[in-house]
Parts: C-alpha cells; structure tokens; sequence
C-alpha cells in the first residue's frame, strides 16, 4: 500500500508541472505539521522532507513521466493516453 500512496502523491504534484518559473507547494499533515515540499522548475519537480533533504525527483517530457528516487534511480514512470494514464513500477 505505500508504493501506491507514494505514485499519487507524486502524481498529484505533476498537475503543477506546467507552471512558469519556479513554484512551491508545502504538504502537512492533519495536525498542520510540515511533512515536506515540493518545488516545481520547468519540466522537473523536486520533493523534500521536512528537514530538507530531497527524497526523489519527477520529470515530464510529453505524454510521459519519470518518477526517481534521492540517488536518480528510476522508481517509476507514469503514461497518459486520452483518459487513461498508465503507471509502470520499475521493480
């Protein structure tokens, strides 16, 4: 159940992915507490915990997503096609 938890937390900061410069987004938990963020630069989207330290990176080119984790690893790619977007684990 985390993988999946994970790939839509991830791919519901991609939506941000097509905003201009650079953009921020800063998730809490239900107490208020920063958990971590997410900064949004072009194409790529870099996460962070609540101490900093980058925990994985998205990127998009097209129709097409990659998902790394804080060492470059390829975790994950996500493809949208119409109204289906299809989620590959790379394990």
């Amino acid at each position: 159940m985390f993988k999946y938890a994970t790939v839509i937390f991830l791919a519901g900061t991609v939506a941000v992915a097509g905003a201009t410069g650079t953009t921020s987004a800063t998730y809490r938990d239900a107490g208020g507490k920063v958990t971590g963020t997410a900064t949004v630069s072009g194409n790529y989207i870099t996460y962070r915990d609540a101490g900093g330290k980058v925990t994985g990176t998205t990127s998009a080119c097209g129709n097409n997503t990659t998902y790394r984790d804080a060492g470059g690893k390829v975790t994950g790619t996500a493809t949208v096609s119409g109204n289906n977007t299809t989620y590959r684990d790379a394990g």
